[in-house]
């Protein structure tokens, strides 16, 4: 569950930013040639503002996890090699998860100036990341593909529990069959090649 989140925070990256961009109303100073004061902390803290911190704290840790996933990939395989035997694209997948980015754009539409609009946008995200976290194409977001991810469904040589046939992987590289890689575990029955 806790790898499907940060796949989440990665995927809704471009989301966190448009609404940044949209919502962001927090001068730090009025004027820096005139003197520096302070804005009033009803400005720094009204419900338009609270949706940019949440944007950049989601950012922030979004990118965290990114970074983890990528050490982790350069890493040390987490067991031994396994074969490929039959390689299956699955990168229309990537299509199938736009009618989610429809929703997010909705999402982003929304206007933040009352504690209502906030309570919407709120509800809105708790029902996309369950939507999300609930089914098993979590893994499929046009952001992964904007980061180079291929997705294929992989049968190998050996049934083992460390990549069984049947598994969705997400790879980089080319990957062909008969090449032996080190999967890395992301939830149900998805995995990262190493």
């Amino acid at each position: 569950m806790f790898n499907k989140f940060r796949l989440w925070l990665i995927s809704t990256s471009a989301m966190w930013a448009i609404i940044l961009i949209k919502t962001w109303d927090v001068p730090i100073c009025w004027t820096f040639w005139q003197g520096f004061e302070w804005a009033p902390i009803k400005i720094i803290l009204s419900p338009s503002n609270i949706v940019a911190y949440i944007s950049i704290v989601c950012l922030l840790i979004g990118s965290y996890y990114f970074w983890i996933y990528n050490k982790k990939l350069e890493g040390s395989p987490t067991s031994l090699p396994i074969m490929i035997k039959k390689i299956t694209d699955r990168s229309q997948d990537y299509i199938n998860s736009l009618a989610t980015l429809v929703t997010l754009f909705a999402v982003v539409i929304v206007n933040y100036e009352t504690w209502r609009d906030l309570l919407i946008l709120m509800i809105m995200l708790a029902v996309i990341f369950i939507s999300y976290t609930r089914t098993n194409l979590y893994y499929a977001n046009p952001i992964m593909a904007l980061l180079e991810y291929k997705i294929a469904e992989v049968e190998t040589y050996t049934d083992c529990k460390e990549l069984p046939s049947g598994s969705v992987v997400l790879y980089r590289r080319d990957l062909n069959v008969g090449d032996n890689v080190s999967p890395y575990y992301v939830a149900d029955n998805v995995y990262i090649l190493i």
